[in-house]
């Protein structure tokens, strides 16, 4: 009787139950395939955001090392320099002629003990800034002055130490921004193919794509993958070894046009030199910009000034400066390599066309307005920043001497007690101000972790739009 009843009700109902059934299998499909979809968008979305770690991970310790490879190659950019342009050893030559000159006829020197006193204690850091505070102190105290007329040997001993002061704290800031910049295209270049190598070896593993077809055709029996990547690097010689040179006669150049007409016992203010220096880059910076013809830009920094080792075509100097030409980059290799490794690079065709394709990104690089920008943002910044270090040491040093805040001369206190005024702009012997920027240049010489100079110069927002640029650009 049950049996006959449910046969009855399925009759009357099958349409209904059939269609029911439909309903729920299609939607437990239907919800099958959407968890599905949702557990593979969900591994997708972690993969691309394992992905974009990964990709800031790397930027991030590619800026850092940019960091600790220049500071490395610090010491070996700033010898020459220092060799050439020996500012300490025309300071000494200097004080040995006073100390020559200067008895009076109770057989002391007219260089009393308040100055030793003062330019010991402001130098107790650094044993080559008494010199040259000393030197400053023999300017303010009358050592130059006292004499009507000087001779003409030392006439040109201190325009030359006003030169050579001025030329070696340029040359340091300009050598060192190309440095920084170089550093961070070359390495971030290098870092960014070693992550797409990285990326398709994990799109090989997850997605089943055989990395042999996604490698480029360079990259085929390569014995050495790592090898054009050291060729690429070894260019960083130039500009440590002869672009530098380059660099240092054109801001030799440029601070004659500028301050070879003022005297070392002018008084000017700190503002004022800030501006005279402003135009000294400005005319460094004309120069470093403008193209010309390779044959002149490489031929006066050849060892040998063979006619016809360089190029005809048309070169930025900035370039000619920090790479060699292309006639030149076999020599380089072999100077900066071992036997060994020329042998296994040029071993394979596909490591010359390799290193060729990442100096030709390179130099587009550095042909464009973004980097022209960024040199001229790093060296104003490590100009400004020297230059406020010695406005500090300037004022730190007057206030010891008058005991107390620095009091504007000529003024009557009386009057200023009754009247305030603004007090006025301290200005100072050029002298003077030359002899407290030596030791702050030392500054660009040490090559401390720490150093806020050199720190503030290589973490500049530019510099890091111009690293990711170079890091995203997959497309070379």
């Amino acid at each position: 009787m049950m049996f006959q009843f449910l046969r009855d009700l399925y009759r009357r109902h099958r349409k209904k139950l059939l269609i029911t059934t439909g309903v729920a299998a299609v939607s437990y499909m239907i919800g099958i395939y959407v968890r599905n979809k949702v557990r593979e968008f969900q591994e997708q979305l972690k993969e691309e955001n394992a992905t974009r770690d990964l990709i800031k991970k790397r930027f991030s310790q590619t800026q850092k090392d940019c960091y600790m490879t220049f500071l490395s190659f610090l010491p070996v950019l700033v010898e020459p320099i220092y060799k050439e342009l020996d500012v300490e050893e025309i300071t000494k030559e200097l004080k040995l002629s006073r100390k020559n000159k200067s008895l009076v006829p109770d057989g002391k020197s007219e260089l009393n003990s308040e100055d030793l006193s003062s330019s010991k204690n402001e130098n107790a850091r650094n044993g080559e800034e008494s010199i040259d505070q000393k030197l400053g102190d023999q300017v303010l105290s009358g050592a130059i002055t006292g004499e009507t007329k000087l001779s003409k040997t030392k006439v040109e001993l201190w325009q030359e130490l006003k030169v050579k002061s001025l030329t070696r704290f340029l040359t340091l800031i300009y050598s060192e921004t190309l440095l920084i910049i170089l550093l961070h295209l070359q390495l971030n270049i290098i870092s960014r193919k070693s992550y797409l190598k990285t990326a398709l070896k994990l799109a090989s593993k997850n997605q089943g794509i055989r990395l042999v077809d996604l490698e480029s055709e360079e990259s085929k029996n390569t014995v050495d993958k790592d090898l054009p990547e050291q060729a690429f690097l070894s260019f960083t010689w130039w500009l440590l070894n002869k672009g530098w040179a380059k660099l240092r006669n054109i801001v030799n150049e440029s601070v004659e046009s500028v301050f070879n007409e003022i005297s070392l016992r002018e008084e000017i203010s700190i503002e004022e030199f800030g501006n005279l220096m402003f135009e000294v880059q400005k005319n460094i910076d004309s120069r470093l910009f403008e193209e010309r013809s390779s044959y002149e830009l490489y031929d006066n920094l050849q060892e040998d000034n063979a006619p016809g080792t360089s190029d005809d075509a048309r070169t930025l100097t900035l370039i000619s400066m920090m790479l060699p030409s292309q006639s030149d980059e076999f020599k380089l290799l072999q100077e900066t390599n071992t036997v060994e490794f020329l042998t296994n690079f040029n071993s394979n065709i596909s490591n010359v066309k390799m290193l060729q394709r990442m100096n030709e990104e390179l130099k587009g690089y550095l042909k464009s307005e973004q980097v022209h920008e960024i040199s001229r943002t790093i060296s104003t910044i490590g100009i400004s920043t020297i230059i406020q270090n010695v406005d500090r040491s300037l004022h730190v040093k007057q206030e010891s001497k008058n005991g107390g805040p620095t009091a504007a001369s000529g003024n009557d206190p009386e009057k200023q007690e009754q009247e305030p005024q603004p007090a006025p702009t301290t200005r100072w012997k050029l002298a003077f101000i030359l002899a407290v920027l030596s030791p702050q240049t030392h500054e660009l010489a040490n090559r401390r972790i720490n150093n806020p100079v050199l720190y503030t110069m290589n973490n500049v927002n530019e510099l890091d739009d111009l690293s990711a640029s170079v890091y995203s650009n997959f497309d070379i």
